[in-house]
């Protein structure tokens, strides 16, 4: 009988998102910073000073796009370390200027994938809301029969008391014109009603 022989191929990796690549880009500037950085102190620890060079080799524009992957990086030459630290010092500007553009895109990626995130889960967003706009309108109803309860204990003006009182304020108020006990109920479910999430009609009864 013929055995057959099983080959395991490795998975490919799923390729990076836009927003992951815009990421990337920030961290890897901001790590060729540092090393920048520490190598221009090291020059100036043995003593070296900046010394001009042609202003075309340093264009800060040009550099920029260099470190965005926009431009070819000019071929390398041996520079003494006065020329050097001044080549350095263009970049570390020129490089800011690139991770503030980088970052800016970063922003921009994330933003556009937090929208892509928020398209998954509107149905789920929009359900949840309906689920806690019937329950701010449930306990307003609640609220309303507490107080009517209380009320009919009532004897020639006199009050003696219950149990667990005096929260229906503290817990939106029984609905009726808005105040300060119901503002924010009032702004939530006139929110979700805005928005299509509840029709006005489920809320009327607490919201007049």
């Amino acid at each position: 009988m013929m055995k057959m022989k099983l080959v395991q191929t490795a998975s490919t990796p799923p390729a990076p998102q836009p927003h992951e690549e815009a990421m990337e880009a920030v961290f890897r500037l901001r790590q060729q910073r540092a090393d920048m950085l520490a190598e221009i102190l090291a020059l100036e620890k043995l003593g070296a000073t900046p010394e001009a060079a042609p202003r075309d080799e340093h264009n800060l524009e040009a550099l920029e796009a260099r470190y965005l992957g926009r431009a070819t990086p000019a071929a390398s030459q041996a520079k003494s370390n006065n020329h050097r630290l001044f080549e350095l010092r263009r970049h570390l500007e020129a490089i800011d200027r690139a991770t503030l553009a980088a970052e800016r895109d970063a922003q921009a990626a994330h933003t556009a994938h937090s929208r892509q995130l928020m398209a998954k889960v509107q149905p789920q967003w929009r359900d949840l809301h309906r689920q806690r706009a019937q329950l701010l309108v449930n306990l307003i109803k609640l609220n309303r029969q507490i107080e009517e309860l209380k009320q009919s204990v009532r004897s020639g003006g006199q009050y003696a008391g219950m149990p667990a009182d005096e929260f229906t304020p503290r817990l939106f108020g029984t609905g009726g014109p808005q105040n300060g006990a119901n503002h924010w109920a009032y702004a939530y479910l006139n929110a979700v009603v805005t928005v299509g999430y509840v029709d006005r009609r489920d809320v009327v009864d607490v919201i007049t």
